[in-house]
């Protein structure tokens, strides 16, 4: 609990705004309106296997649903800061039991696949363009949200990307200097504000976000000793 601070984005309901929650959707939107466009593109008017056969709806959809699969458990394994083995599980899992699931359908009689029968093996398996579209394309779709992320905690950081911020440094650095470093000083400032107390329910939502509007932290300074300038406004 040295950072108690951390714990206050449920309470401040940082995390369910609906700012958020519509730059969830917008992200979304991006992304399945740059899988569609590229995936279309790429597969269409060209001959996809070697004896000239052009793709056809079920291999586009098939493709285009990889990309996807890809995409969404990609975007979360960039989201998340610290892994556990249960994260890896889901994520990885997820992909596979899309290879698994892509044979598995298409192998059920065409009377209940329709167009899909063996749609994986016979088509998309063998295909170098479909593993290279599902690379490029998954590629892409990622490139918003990545965007966005550097640019948010580069400019507009959290509280939670100060501190990997700080923890980051602190790794970076071989030997700190504890009497002059910047980082430490940003430590300690950052460590009295989470510790104040705030309450609970609709105080505490208030109280928290005071803080953060009055800490005013440049945490860009250099760590040399002697450059480094932490600078902290108050109305206290």
């Amino acid at each position: 609990m040295q950072f108690p601070m951390l714990y206050q984005e449920g309470p401040q309901n940082l995390l369910f705004q609906w700012q958020r929650i519509i730059g969830w959707m917008l992200n979304g939107v991006a992304c399945a309106v740059i899988i569609f466009f590229l995936s279309t593109a790429s597969l269409q008017h060209q001959a996809f296997r070697s004896g000239g056969e052009v793709s056809d709806m079920a291999t586009l959809g098939a493709t285009a649903y990889t990309c996807i699969v890809w995409a969404v458990n990609l975007q979360m394994y960039i989201t998340v800061s610290y892994f556990t083995l249960v994260q890896h599980v889901c994520i990885w899992l997820s992909i596979a039991l899309w290879y698994i699931f892509l044979p598995v359908y298409g192998a059920i009689t065409p009377s209940f696949s329709t167009t899909y029968y063996m749609v994986f093996v016979e088509a998309l398996a063998g295909a170098p363009s479909y593993w290279v579209v599902t690379l490029l394309v998954t590629a892409a779709a990622l490139i918003p949200y990545f965007t966005y992320a550097v640019v948010k905690s580069w400019f507009f950081p959290d509280y939670h990307n100060r501190i990997q911020w700080l923890r980051h440094r602190e790794k970076a650095k071989a030997h700190p200097d504890p009497e002059t470093s910047a980082d430490v000083e940003l430590s300690q400032v950052l460590r009295q504000f989470s510790v104040r107390s705030t309450g609970v329910g609709v105080s505490a939502r208030r109280d928290a976000t005071a803080v953060l509007r009055h800490l005013n932290v440049d945490y860009s300074q250099s760590p040399t000793p002697g450059a480094g300038v932490v600078v902290v406004t108050t109305d206290r």
